[in-house]
């Protein structure tokens, strides 16, 4: 009995130093990527990013605003740091640490009745998995999660299924990818107006989206937590809408009211709150590729109005 238990003691020991090995392999793999899912945050936690304006949000962040625009027009550098489906909560990690790495002059919120929905699962949890030691991130992720706090202790367990994260890390480690394609995190699409709304209105029928208080609440309670961080670090917050398609709006019969309390909130707290819901865009099809994106003219000529409605309050650099 005693020699099987030396030898149970042995094999785990072994077990786990050899994935404690392949974990920090493959975490510090995935750390020298340059592709469009790590390449950002890489950069992030690198301090390779120290532009002046930082634009965080969800997609419609990450396809509306061209940082060469915005730099063109204001003087200004600029990245765009938008992460496709995260909500409110879900952007507090990249807020942090942009607060932490970057400490930007200005950072632009892109918010739409979206940002507000509750989610109960993190979209693309891979992309965080280099980076759940980071006190500042795993916290947050951990409230939608409770493997998250295991999973950062334990090796390997993280990247439990994950065989092509885990291939990528370790052929990184010996040779990093490169395969960056975003410009400076922006997503300029080319696409024409696909069918995606059309499949949508026949799922939908006479269905409305509609938030719960909680939902509404809660949303709004983070986003004044935001307003309050970013004083506190001296930050310059813009709170910015940008338009969804004029047909898409009544699927969303509370968009008017959380805009109020938006508004209130920027009005009670003196940020800049910039709203191009009804910008002539969202009546021009042919600016979007789906209802609620923005094609790359269409987010070429908003990041323009943005540039210019920016200078005139904060003039040129």
């Amino acid at each position: 009995m005693k020699k099987f238990i030396k030898q149970f003691i042995y094999y785990g020991l072994i077990t786990t130093i050899v994935l404690g090995l392949l974990s920090i392999t493959v975490d510090n793999g995935l750390k020298k990527i340059n592709d469009n899912m790590f390449g950002d945050w890489n950069r992030l936690f690198n301090n390779e990013i120290n532009d002046d304006i930082i634009i965080i949000g969800n997609s419609r962040a990450k396809v509306h605003f061209n940082p060469v625009i915005i730099e063109d027009i204001t003087g200004y550098s600029s990245y765009n740091l938008g992460k496709d489906a995260i909500n409110l909560f879900l952007q507090q990690p990249i807020i942090n640490s942009v607060l932490i790495h970057v400490k930007p002059k200005y950072m632009v919120l892109s918010l739409d009745i979206g940002s507000f929905q509750n989610k109960q699962e993190i979209f693309e949890k891979e992309q965080y998995l280099p980076f759940l030691n980071k006190p500042y991130i795993y916290p947050i992720l951990s409230q939608l999660d409770n493997k998250v706090n295991i999973e950062r202790l334990i090796p390997m367990f993280k990247y439990r299924g994950q065989f092509s994260i885990i291939k990528k890390g370790i052929k990184s480690y010996i040779s990093p990818d490169n395969s960056y394609s975003l410009n400076k995190g922006f997503y300029g699409s080319d696409k024409e107006f696909n069918s995606d709304f059309d499949n949508f209105k026949k799922l939908m029928g006479d269905t409305k989206i509609i938030l719960n208080n909680y939902e509404i609440e809660n949303g709004l309670k983070l986003l004044e937590d935001i307003i309050l961080k970013c004083k506190q670090n001296r930050v310059e917050l813009i709170l910015c809408q940008a338009p969804k398609l004029k047909e898409l709006y009544p699927y969303f019969p509370q968009k008017e009211k959380v805009d109020d309390q938006i508004a209130k909130l920027a009005k009670q707290y003196n940020v800049l709150y910039t709203d191009f819901s009804y910008d002539e865009l969202h009546e021009n099809r042919d600016m979007f590729y789906n209802a609620s994106h923005l094609n790359a003219t269409g987010a070429n000529t908003l990041t323009k109005n943005f540039a210019e409605l920016f200078i005139s309050k904060f003039g040129v650099k």
